[in-house]
Protein backbone atom coordinates (compact mmCIF):
# COMPACT_ATOMS: atom_id res chain seq x y z
CA UNK A 1 0.00 0.00 0.00
CA UNK A 2 1.03 3.48 -0.65
CA UNK A 3 0.18 5.19 2.79
CA UNK A 4 2.82 2.27 4.17
CA UNK A 5 5.89 3.03 1.58
CA UNK A 6 4.82 6.96 2.33
CA UNK A 7 4.87 6.25 5.95
CA UNK A 8 8.09 4.34 5.49
CA UNK A 9 10.02 7.61 3.46
CA UNK A 10 8.74 10.57 5.19
CA UNK A 11 8.26 9.73 9.13
CA UNK A 12 12.61 9.84 9.90
CA UNK A 13 12.43 13.26 8.83
CA UNK A 14 9.71 14.05 10.93
CA UNK A 15 9.91 11.93 13.94
CA UNK A 16 12.48 14.21 16.05
CA UNK A 17 9.98 17.32 16.00
CA UNK A 18 7.40 15.33 16.37
CA UNK A 19 8.96 13.40 19.68
CA UNK A 20 10.34 16.82 21.05
CA UNK A 21 7.94 19.35 20.67
CA UNK A 22 4.26 18.44 21.35
CA UNK A 23 3.43 15.51 24.14
CA UNK A 24 0.11 15.34 21.99
CA UNK A 25 1.79 14.53 18.91
CA UNK A 26 4.03 12.01 20.32
CA UNK A 27 1.62 9.94 21.20
CA UNK A 28 -0.69 10.49 17.83
CA UNK A 29 2.49 9.19 16.02
CA UNK A 30 3.27 6.43 18.63
CA UNK A 31 -0.80 4.81 18.17
CA UNK A 32 -0.93 5.92 14.30
CA UNK A 33 2.65 3.65 13.67
CA UNK A 34 1.70 1.19 16.15
CA UNK A 35 -2.00 0.55 14.05
CA UNK A 36 -0.47 1.02 10.62
CA UNK A 37 2.43 -1.67 11.12
CA UNK A 38 -0.09 -4.33 12.93
CA UNK A 39 -2.05 -3.16 9.67
CA UNK A 40 0.98 -3.97 7.52
CA UNK A 41 1.77 -7.35 9.68
CA UNK A 42 -1.83 -8.27 9.08
CA UNK A 43 -1.81 -7.72 5.53
CA UNK A 44 1.48 -9.44 4.41
CA UNK A 45 1.43 -12.35 6.95
CA UNK A 46 4.38 -11.55 8.56
CA UNK A 47 5.09 -11.61 12.60
CA UNK A 48 8.35 -13.07 12.49
CA UNK A 49 9.18 -10.33 15.23
CA UNK A 50 6.96 -12.37 18.05
CA UNK A 51 9.80 -15.06 17.99
CA UNK A 52 12.92 -12.10 19.36
CA UNK A 53 13.73 -13.35 23.03
CA UNK A 54 12.75 -9.72 24.51
CA UNK A 55 9.72 -9.38 22.92
CA UNK A 56 8.02 -12.78 24.60
CA UNK A 57 9.99 -11.40 28.06
CA UNK A 58 7.54 -8.55 27.55
CA UNK A 59 4.19 -10.92 26.74
CA UNK A 60 5.15 -12.57 29.92
CA UNK A 61 5.00 -9.28 31.74
CA UNK A 62 1.97 -7.93 29.99
CA UNK A 63 0.24 -11.18 30.98
CA UNK A 64 0.86 -11.00 34.38
CA UNK A 65 -0.74 -7.17 34.27
CA UNK A 66 -3.47 -8.47 32.29
CA UNK A 67 -4.65 -11.57 34.54
CA UNK A 68 -2.98 -11.09 37.88
CA UNK A 69 -2.47 -7.75 38.29
CA UNK A 70 -5.06 -5.83 36.87
CA UNK A 71 -7.96 -8.68 38.68
CA UNK A 72 -6.30 -7.44 42.28
CA UNK A 73 -5.91 -4.02 41.14
CA UNK A 74 -7.20 -1.22 43.28
CA UNK A 75 -8.98 -0.17 40.62
CA UNK A 76 -9.52 -3.27 37.64
CA UNK A 77 -11.04 -1.61 34.99
CA UNK A 78 -8.64 1.30 35.21
CA UNK A 79 -5.77 -0.96 35.66
CA UNK A 80 -6.60 -3.14 32.34
CA UNK A 81 -7.28 -0.20 30.30
CA UNK A 82 -3.70 1.00 31.19
CA UNK A 83 -1.84 -2.49 30.99
CA UNK A 84 -4.05 -2.49 27.16
CA UNK A 85 -2.77 0.85 26.12
CA UNK A 86 1.04 0.24 27.40
CA UNK A 87 1.31 -2.34 24.60
CA UNK A 88 1.81 0.45 22.26
CA UNK A 89 5.33 1.52 23.77
CA UNK A 90 7.65 -1.80 23.07
CA UNK A 91 5.42 -2.07 19.67
CA UNK A 92 6.35 1.42 18.94
CA UNK A 93 9.96 0.51 19.31
CA UNK A 94 9.53 -2.99 17.09
CA UNK A 95 7.40 -1.13 14.31
CA UNK A 96 10.52 1.54 14.16
CA UNK A 97 13.09 -1.83 13.96
CA UNK A 98 11.43 -4.06 11.68
CA UNK A 99 9.93 -1.86 9.60
CA UNK A 100 10.53 2.05 9.38
CA UNK A 101 14.58 2.04 10.30
CA UNK A 102 14.90 -1.46 7.97
CA UNK A 103 17.36 0.37 5.68
CA UNK A 104 20.58 2.91 6.11
CA UNK A 105 18.61 5.51 4.10
CA UNK A 106 16.04 5.78 6.87
CA UNK A 107 19.21 6.51 9.54
CA UNK A 108 20.66 9.32 6.91
CA UNK A 109 17.02 11.32 7.30
CA UNK A 110 16.95 10.86 10.60
CA UNK A 111 20.69 12.19 11.29
CA UNK A 112 19.67 15.26 9.17
CA UNK A 113 16.63 15.47 11.25
CA UNK A 114 18.02 15.73 14.04
CA UNK A 115 20.38 18.22 13.74
CA UNK A 116 17.61 20.54 11.79
CA UNK A 117 15.12 20.19 14.80
CA UNK A 118 18.01 21.12 17.07
CA UNK A 119 19.13 23.89 15.64
CA UNK A 120 15.53 25.39 16.53
CA UNK A 121 15.29 23.48 19.65
CA UNK A 122 18.78 25.06 20.76
CA UNK A 123 18.17 28.51 19.48
CA UNK A 124 14.67 29.05 21.17
CA UNK A 125 16.95 27.77 24.78
CA UNK A 126 19.32 30.47 23.87
CA UNK A 127 16.40 33.14 23.35
CA UNK A 128 15.07 31.93 26.62
CA UNK A 129 17.97 31.96 28.25
CA UNK A 130 19.81 35.40 27.17
CA UNK A 131 16.79 37.12 26.04
CA UNK A 132 13.02 36.98 26.94
CA UNK A 133 11.91 33.72 28.51
CA UNK A 134 8.69 33.38 26.78
CA UNK A 135 10.67 31.93 23.52
CA UNK A 136 11.34 32.80 20.11
CA UNK A 137 7.13 32.89 18.98
CA UNK A 138 6.30 33.45 22.83
CA UNK A 139 5.09 30.45 23.55
CA UNK A 140 6.90 29.41 26.40
CA UNK A 141 5.83 29.25 29.76
CA UNK A 142 7.77 28.51 32.58
CA UNK A 143 6.69 27.98 35.64
CA UNK A 144 10.21 28.04 37.58
CA UNK A 145 12.61 30.64 37.97
CA UNK A 146 16.05 29.80 36.23
CA UNK A 147 14.09 26.97 34.34
CA UNK A 148 14.08 26.75 30.43
CA UNK A 149 11.22 25.17 28.86
CA UNK A 150 10.60 22.84 25.71
CA UNK A 151 9.82 25.61 22.83
CA UNK A 152 6.15 26.25 23.09
CA UNK A 153 4.90 24.52 26.15
CA UNK A 154 5.46 25.24 30.02
CA UNK A 155 7.43 22.17 30.38
CA UNK A 156 10.43 22.46 32.36
CA UNK A 157 11.99 18.96 30.87
CA UNK A 158 14.46 20.07 27.96
CA UNK A 159 17.12 18.86 29.22
CA UNK A 160 16.20 14.93 28.88
CA UNK A 161 15.17 15.94 24.92
CA UNK A 162 18.76 16.90 24.72
CA UNK A 163 20.50 13.89 26.24
CA UNK A 164 18.22 11.48 24.52
CA UNK A 165 18.88 13.15 21.11
CA UNK A 166 22.93 13.59 22.11
CA UNK A 167 23.27 10.04 22.43
CA UNK A 168 21.04 9.04 19.36
CA UNK A 169 22.84 11.54 17.14
CA UNK A 170 25.91 10.15 18.31
CA UNK A 171 25.27 6.36 17.82
CA UNK A 172 23.98 6.67 14.20
CA UNK A 173 27.49 9.35 13.47
CA UNK A 174 29.34 5.88 14.69
CA UNK A 175 27.09 3.24 12.56
CA UNK A 176 27.85 5.77 9.58
CA UNK A 177 31.15 5.88 10.06
CA UNK A 178 31.63 1.71 10.48
CA UNK A 179 29.31 1.57 7.46
CA UNK A 180 31.99 3.41 4.93
CA UNK A 181 34.52 1.80 7.09
CA UNK A 182 35.98 5.08 8.40
CA UNK A 183 38.09 5.93 11.38
CA UNK A 184 36.00 7.68 14.03
CA UNK A 185 36.59 11.59 14.48
CA UNK A 186 36.53 11.95 18.46
CA UNK A 187 36.97 15.72 17.67
CA UNK A 188 33.38 15.89 16.79
CA UNK A 189 32.43 13.47 19.30
CA UNK A 190 33.51 15.58 22.02
CA UNK A 191 32.63 18.78 20.54
CA UNK A 192 29.43 17.23 20.11
CA UNK A 193 29.03 15.99 24.21
CA UNK A 194 30.61 19.71 24.83
CA UNK A 195 27.64 21.54 23.20
CA UNK A 196 25.44 19.07 24.81
CA UNK A 197 26.94 19.59 28.80
CA UNK A 198 26.53 23.41 27.74
CA UNK A 199 22.90 23.27 27.06
CA UNK A 200 22.30 21.17 29.74
CA UNK A 201 23.58 22.66 32.28
CA UNK A 202 21.88 26.12 30.97
CA UNK A 203 18.40 24.51 31.52
CA UNK A 204 18.59 24.24 35.48
CA UNK A 205 17.43 20.19 35.39
CA UNK A 206 19.20 18.81 38.17
CA UNK A 207 18.52 14.99 37.13
CA UNK A 208 19.34 15.84 33.72
CA UNK A 209 22.52 17.27 34.29
CA UNK A 210 23.43 14.37 36.27
CA UNK A 211 22.37 11.88 33.73
CA UNK A 212 24.12 13.61 31.18
CA UNK A 213 27.44 14.16 33.19
CA UNK A 214 27.36 10.75 34.21
CA UNK A 215 26.74 9.05 30.37
CA UNK A 216 29.83 11.11 29.48
CA UNK A 217 31.88 9.51 32.59
CA UNK A 218 30.41 6.15 31.21
CA UNK A 219 30.97 7.33 27.73
CA UNK A 220 34.48 8.85 28.52
CA UNK A 221 36.18 6.19 30.14
CA UNK A 222 34.65 2.91 28.32
CA UNK A 223 36.56 5.04 25.25
CA UNK A 224 39.80 5.25 27.30
CA UNK A 225 39.60 1.45 28.43
CA UNK A 226 38.86 0.36 24.62
CA UNK A 227 41.71 2.82 23.14
CA UNK A 228 44.37 4.91 25.97
CA UNK A 229 45.06 6.58 22.95
CA UNK A 230 42.06 8.88 23.96
CA UNK A 231 43.44 10.05 27.48
CA UNK A 232 45.20 13.19 26.26
CA UNK A 233 41.98 13.87 24.08
CA UNK A 234 39.35 12.71 27.18
CA UNK A 235 41.45 15.06 29.65
CA UNK A 236 41.31 18.27 27.51
CA UNK A 237 37.16 17.63 26.90
CA UNK A 238 36.78 17.36 30.77
CA UNK A 239 39.21 20.64 31.44
CA UNK A 240 36.78 22.38 29.05
CA UNK A 241 33.58 21.65 30.61
CA UNK A 242 34.53 22.30 34.18
CA UNK A 243 35.84 25.68 32.51
CA UNK A 244 32.24 26.00 31.21
CA UNK A 245 30.92 25.56 35.09
CA UNK A 246 33.49 27.83 36.27
CA UNK A 247 32.28 30.32 33.89
CA UNK A 248 28.95 29.85 34.93
CA UNK A 249 30.26 30.53 38.62
CA UNK A 250 31.21 33.97 37.41
CA UNK A 251 28.75 35.02 35.05
CA UNK A 252 25.37 32.98 35.91
CA UNK A 253 25.29 32.44 39.52
CA UNK A 254 22.08 31.43 39.51
CA UNK A 255 22.11 29.06 37.00
CA UNK A 256 25.43 27.90 38.57
CA UNK A 257 23.27 27.43 41.80
CA UNK A 258 20.33 25.64 41.26
CA UNK A 259 22.41 23.33 38.45
CA UNK A 260 25.69 22.41 40.49
CA UNK A 261 25.25 23.11 43.80
CA UNK A 262 21.55 22.37 44.35
CA UNK A 263 22.55 19.20 42.80
CA UNK A 264 25.42 18.60 45.28
CA UNK A 265 23.27 19.24 48.21
CA UNK A 266 20.42 16.83 47.23
CA UNK A 267 22.75 14.04 47.03
CA UNK A 268 24.66 15.04 50.12
CA UNK A 269 21.46 15.42 52.04
CA UNK A 270 19.28 12.89 50.47
CA UNK A 271 17.63 11.91 53.10
CA UNK A 272 16.01 15.46 54.08
CA UNK A 273 15.24 15.90 50.98
CA UNK A 274 11.62 16.39 49.25
CA UNK A 275 12.85 13.31 47.04
CA UNK A 276 13.54 11.32 50.20
CA UNK A 277 10.33 12.05 51.49
CA UNK A 278 8.71 11.25 48.23
CA UNK A 279 10.82 7.77 48.30
CA UNK A 280 9.52 6.80 51.81
CA UNK A 281 5.68 7.68 51.24
CA UNK A 282 6.15 5.07 47.99
CA UNK A 283 7.70 2.52 49.92
CA UNK A 284 4.69 2.91 52.49
CA UNK A 285 2.62 2.26 49.53
CA UNK A 286 4.74 -0.58 48.33
CA UNK A 287 3.88 -2.10 51.49
CA UNK A 288 0.46 -2.82 50.62
CA UNK A 289 0.68 -5.64 48.38
CA UNK A 290 4.71 -6.56 48.14
CA UNK A 291 4.24 -9.09 45.32
CA UNK A 292 1.64 -8.06 43.12
CA UNK A 293 1.12 -4.21 43.80
CA UNK A 294 -1.49 -2.25 43.90
CA UNK A 295 -2.91 -2.31 40.06
CA UNK A 296 -1.15 -0.41 37.18
CA UNK A 297 -1.71 3.26 37.13
CA UNK A 298 -2.87 3.46 41.26
CA UNK A 299 -0.04 5.18 42.90
CA UNK A 300 -2.27 7.81 43.82
CA UNK A 301 -5.04 5.52 45.05
CA UNK A 302 -2.67 3.20 47.20
CA UNK A 303 -2.41 3.98 51.11
CA UNK A 304 -1.08 6.27 52.27
CA UNK A 305 -3.66 8.36 49.54
CA UNK A 306 -4.11 11.86 51.48
CA UNK A 307 -0.81 13.09 50.07
CA UNK A 308 -0.77 14.95 46.25
CA UNK A 309 2.02 12.68 45.33
CA UNK A 310 1.00 11.10 41.76
CA UNK A 311 4.05 8.83 41.23
CA UNK A 312 7.25 8.30 42.35
CA UNK A 313 9.75 10.06 40.78
CA UNK A 314 11.63 6.43 40.52
CA UNK A 315 10.91 3.39 38.11
CA UNK A 316 11.87 0.83 40.51
CA UNK A 317 9.54 2.09 42.59
CA UNK A 318 6.61 3.11 40.47
CA UNK A 319 6.53 -0.19 39.54
CA UNK A 320 7.09 -1.67 42.74
CA UNK A 321 3.86 0.13 44.29
CA UNK A 322 1.55 -0.59 41.11
CA UNK A 323 2.65 -3.83 40.00
CA UNK A 324 5.08 -5.31 43.10
CA UNK A 325 8.60 -7.25 43.24
CA UNK A 326 7.16 -9.96 40.73
CA UNK A 327 6.07 -7.03 38.13
CA UNK A 328 9.32 -5.37 38.88
CA UNK A 329 11.50 -8.39 37.83
CA UNK A 330 9.18 -9.55 34.71
CA UNK A 331 9.85 -5.22 33.33
CA UNK A 332 13.86 -5.36 34.07
CA UNK A 333 13.60 -8.97 32.51
CA UNK A 334 12.59 -7.46 29.60
CA UNK A 335 15.47 -4.84 29.23
CA UNK A 336 17.94 -7.54 30.18
CA UNK A 337 16.67 -9.28 27.04
CA UNK A 338 16.39 -6.14 25.42
CA UNK A 339 20.57 -5.84 25.71
CA UNK A 340 21.17 -9.44 25.41
CA UNK A 341 19.34 -9.11 21.75
CA UNK A 342 21.18 -5.98 20.48
CA UNK A 343 25.04 -7.63 22.17
CA UNK A 344 24.27 -11.10 20.34
CA UNK A 345 23.38 -8.98 17.31
CA UNK A 346 26.12 -6.55 17.20
CA UNK A 347 29.66 -7.93 15.68
CA UNK A 348 32.91 -7.93 18.27
CA UNK A 349 34.69 -5.68 17.22
CA UNK A 350 31.48 -2.69 16.84
CA UNK A 351 32.94 -2.05 20.66
CA UNK A 352 31.91 2.01 20.64
CA UNK A 353 28.38 1.17 19.21
CA UNK A 354 27.54 -0.84 21.92
CA UNK A 355 29.56 1.16 24.21
CA UNK A 356 26.68 3.55 23.45
CA UNK A 357 23.98 1.32 23.70
CA UNK A 358 24.79 0.87 27.68
CA UNK A 359 25.24 4.55 27.50
CA UNK A 360 21.19 4.94 25.85
CA UNK A 361 19.55 1.58 27.71
CA UNK A 362 21.35 3.50 30.97
CA UNK A 363 19.59 6.85 30.42
CA UNK A 364 16.53 5.09 29.68
CA UNK A 365 15.89 2.65 32.59
CA UNK A 366 18.76 2.85 35.20
CA UNK A 367 17.18 2.20 38.80
CA UNK A 368 18.86 5.19 40.95
CA UNK A 369 17.08 7.84 38.76
CA UNK A 370 14.58 9.67 39.39
CA UNK A 371 12.02 10.03 36.59
CA UNK A 372 8.45 10.08 35.52
CA UNK A 373 5.89 7.22 35.65
CA UNK A 374 5.77 4.09 34.22
CA UNK A 375 2.27 5.62 32.42
CA UNK A 376 4.17 9.18 31.30
CA UNK A 377 3.41 9.58 27.50
CA UNK A 378 5.56 12.05 26.90
CA UNK A 379 8.88 10.34 28.22
CA UNK A 380 7.59 6.87 27.07
CA UNK A 381 7.33 8.05 23.58
CA UNK A 382 11.19 9.17 23.35
CA UNK A 383 12.09 5.92 25.47
CA UNK A 384 10.80 3.49 23.29
CA UNK A 385 12.09 5.60 20.07
CA UNK A 386 15.49 5.13 21.86
CA UNK A 387 15.38 0.93 22.17
CA UNK A 388 13.89 1.06 18.52
CA UNK A 389 16.64 2.79 17.29
CA UNK A 390 19.58 0.83 18.89
CA UNK A 391 17.52 -2.71 17.75
CA UNK A 392 17.43 -1.47 14.43
CA UNK A 393 21.05 0.00 13.94
CA UNK A 394 21.77 -3.97 15.88
CA UNK A 395 20.02 -5.52 13.20
CA UNK A 396 21.30 -3.58 10.24
CA UNK A 397 24.79 -4.47 11.58
CA UNK A 398 24.18 -7.82 11.90
CA UNK A 399 22.61 -8.27 8.11
CA UNK A 400 26.15 -6.39 7.04
CA UNK A 401 28.58 -9.46 8.73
Amino acid sequence: MKLFSFTEKFLPYCLPALLIFSRSLADIVVISVVILFLAKCFIEKDFSWLHDSWIKAFIVFLAFLVFINSPLSLNPLDSIFYSIAWVRWPLFAIALSCWIFIKDDSFNKLFFAIIITFIFFISDLLYQFFINETGIFGLSTPIHSNRLTVPFSNNVIPGRFLYIFTFIFLSIYFFRQFKFQKKINYLFCFSILTFGFLFIFITGERMSFLIYSSSVLILILGLMFLDNKNIIKTSIFILFCLSLVLLGYFYESDIYHRTIISSYEKIIYLFDSDYWQVFTISFEKFKNNIFIGSGLHQFKMAEPNNISIMHAHNLPLNLMVETGLIGLLLFYNTIFYIFKDITNKLQKENHFLLLLVVVLLYICFFPLHTNFSLSHNWINANVWFVVGMILALANLIKNRS
